[in-house]
């Protein structure tokens, strides 16, 4: 079976590239969307962290010397894992100066009374010598009785240009027990990162280098080994505290998610073993994950749209490639071979192209309008190949390969006399107008968005009322109730489009020539597929209208606008997702109609046997596709009013004025239409749908004239 798919795919191979370019571009379409959620997501964060300090990005563990061992960083291994990114042990003792100089010469003011002594892990990889030497470690071989040898220490630059001391300086603390010498003078290799938590403690005096204070304290540090040696008993009784520094950097929304829950955990357990974590990072997160839960529900909406409309599509062109299959699964049938087998035939063929286009092409090509995008609106996003991207482009082209194949399989059950009978008088409305399922989703959809501008849900309401100030959560299923209601009213108009091509198909008999009632009765004759065009690209210009009208409302209120960058991209969010809309609609709408004139071959020759003319099939190629788009144009421009009128309200109110950090009713977004621009924008689409039907019809002149060509006289 494998062998005959292959072979199929290079017999058929102009129809598979269509195919193929479809299923592309419906995978690009679903992953930028996920990918432009994911560096948004990613941006949020990381401005919400760098707002931060340094402390509260860190974790500080402080305990008892039993509390530091292997268990404990087991446990943070186990709970934070790969985010972890640093581990810094600090090890810290206070000791009094000692103010009587004794027998040798010392350095040091009598103004100096305590001496903070430091010690780091790794200190030859964070700070950078100034001059001298780093400190090594002591000596115990050369101590005398109790008294330990003198322990080599180092100077912050700053605390040495405050307090005037340098290498081969020597500071002693409780009665020349301990004896400090000064052998160099370092500073921090980069003192805003993370390992410091802002305490840049161990390299400045803190309290003043001016000797009348009479407070001074002067930090030194030792070597790590220095600080934990033993002479009977510890030189230094030091206490120890381990700086944990997260990669922050790699963070997204999923994996802050799992960050924040793992800090939870690993802060109850340490505290069995008598550790104390302090950080920012919990509240940090909590209050972003917080805000992009609402942009997310944006997203899933988007989504949605995204996803329905894709389907649609692709099940509208596998009505079209069906047709070029048709003689195939009339013989596969007339062979013996069941409906489900020839349809698995099909179905691995399209499953071929689908992984092609969902593992290679799809996210390229998503990847690519990110970074376009990113580029040209300044959003200042880095666009990456996340898992969701992958994860959405394959489900898109899994979707799409099983809409294609599903027309193959009621074709190959209608086999014989209902199926010829079915293409010479195709049926006047389709399955879903005869079992009023528009009519059921006119009011399922209305019932939502009543509810949806009412409460935000009956869910939303009982979570805002367990959490109080939390504000009314946005519900994702009602927010789906809006396009439900789009596609409902598109499919209710869809009604009386045959009728009204019926009407005016006889106003115009009357008239000379062809080409008009020509033009008119062919789509009156066959409203299905007309109507699936029609349906088409009323759906793309209705929800690329609203995303219009969403960014020009947005720009009507300064004071949402300027807010938040989150709200900018909020409305960057629908603009991309309607240009996105606008170019999948023109080149769907493109291919269905070159592979609609294609199966019309026959009709074209008889039309040519009774003496139609270049002139007039031009004349009469334009004037059909022309009477769908312009129906299809006004369907999605009222289509497009209605949905901005019943979702802008909302998604001020529940999304856009939380995001800005004001109350709904105080940033309530009014539905803003400039009609000279959106009379601008739908010329735009005008143009863009009529250059494609232009290029089209200009490919199937000359395809026309190599097969049924005219005489040279016309």
């Amino acid at each position: 079976m494998m062998g005959l798919a292959f072979r199929r795919v290079r017999r058929y191979w102009r129809v598979n590239l269509i195919v193929l370019l479809c299923l592309t571009l419906a995978s690009a379409l679903s992953a930028s969307l996920s990918g432009y959620t994911a560096a948004v997501s990613k941006a949020e964060l990381q401005r919400s962290l760098d707002g931060a300090s340094a402390g509260e990005r860190s974790l500080l563990i402080t305990g008892t010397p039993s509390t530091f061992g292997d268990t404990l960083h087991a446990s943070l291994q186990q709970e934070l894992g790969r985010a972890v990114d640093d581990r810094m042990v600090i090890r810290h003792v206070t000791l009094p100066a000692d103010s009587h100089l004794g027998d040798e010469p010392v350095g040091q003011s009598p103004a100096v009374t305590n001496l903070e002594v430091y010690s780091f892990d790794r200190l030859a990889e964070r700070v950078r010598l100034v001059a001298g030497q780093l400190p090594a470690p002591v000596t115990l071989g050369q101590a005398v009785g109790n008294w330990p040898p003198p322990v080599e220490a180092v100077l912050g630059a700053t605390a040495a240009e405050q307090l005037g001391y340098g290498p081969g300086d020597r500071l002693t603390a409780s009665g020349l027990y301990h004896r400090l010498d000064i052998v160099g003078i370092v500073e921090p290799l980069d003192p805003r990162d993370d390992v410091w938590g802002g305490d840049l403690g161990a390299f400045v005096v803190t309290d003043g280098g001016d000797p009348s204070a009479g407070t001074i304290t002067v930090p030194l540090i030792i070597d790590s080994q220095s600080m934990r040696s033993y002479l009977g008993r510890p030189i230094f009784p030091h206490q120890t505290a381990w700086r944990i520094t997260l990669a922050t950097r790699r963070l997204g929304a999923a994996t802050a998610e799992a960050l924040r829950s793992g800090l939870i955990r690993f802060q109850a357990q340490a505290t069995t073993w008598g550790a104390q974590t302090k950080t920012g990072l919990v509240q940090i997160l909590a209050e972003s994950l917080s805000r992009l839960s609402r942009l997310r529900v944006v997203f899933l909406l988007l989504t949605a749209q995204t996803l329905g409309l894709v389907l649609y599509t692709l099940s509208m062109l596998g009505a079209f490639v069906l047709d070029a299959y048709r003689a195939e699964v009339a013989i596969l049938s007339a062979r013996g071979l069941g409906p489900w087998r020839i349809a698995a035939g099909f179905a691995l063929e399209s499953l071929l192209l689908a992984l092609l286009a969902a593992l290679l092409l799809g996210p390229g090509l998503a990847f690519l309008v990110l970074y376009l995008w990113s580029k040209g609106s300044g959003a200042a996003l880095l666009p990456g190949l996340s898992s969701e991207v992958w994860l959405m482009s394959f489900i898109v082209a899994a979707a799409g390969s099983l809409v294609l194949t599903v027309p193959i399989l009621l074709a190959a059950r209608r086999q014989g006399r209902e199926s010829q009978c079915w293409r010479d008088r195709p049926p006047k409305q389709s399955a879903l107008h005869e079992r009023y399922v528009d009519l059921y989703l006119l009011v399922f959809g209305g019932l939502l968005v009543w509810q949806l501008n009412r409460s935000g849900s009956f869910l939303a309401r009982a979570l805002a009322g367990s959490r109080p100030g939390s504000g009314a959560p946005a519900d994702p299923l009602l927010l789906v109730g809006p396009f439900v209601l789009l596609v409902a009213l598109v499919l209710v108009l869809l009604r009386i489009v045959p009728g009204l091509l019926r009407l005016v198909a006889r106003l115009f008999q009357s008239r000379p020539g062809l080409v008009l009632p020509l033009g008119l009765l062919r789509p009156a004759r066959d409203p299905q597929q007309a109507g699936r065009a029609v349906l088409l690209i009323g759906l793309t210009v209705g929800l690329a209208l609203f995303a219009r009208i969403l960014r020009d409302s947005l720009a009507q209120s300064p004071e949402v606008l300027q807010s938040d960058a989150l709200v900018h991209r909020l409305a960057g969010a629908f603009q991309l997702n309607g240009l996105m809309l606008a170019l999948f609609g023109v080149v769907v709408f493109f291919f269905v109609q070159l592979l609609a004139a294609q199966g019309r071959g026959q009709d074209w020759r008889i039309l040519r046997a009774l003496g139609l003319s270049r002139r007039d099939w031009t004349a009469l190629g334009i004037a059909e596709g022309g009477l769908v788009l312009l129906l299809g144009l006004l369907l999605g421009i009222a289509a497009g009013l209605a949905l901005a009128y019943a979702m802008i309200p909302y998604l001020s109110q529940v999304l856009v004025a939380p995001l800005a950090g004001q109350p709904g009713n105080a940033a309530a977004v009014r539905v803003v239409v400039d009609w000279p621009t959106l009379a601008l924008f739908c010329a735009g689409l005008l143009a863009l749908y009529g250059s494609a039907l232009g290029l089209l019809w200009l490919i199937l002149r000359r395809v026309r004239s190599r097969q049924v060509p005219w005489p040279e006289t016309e």
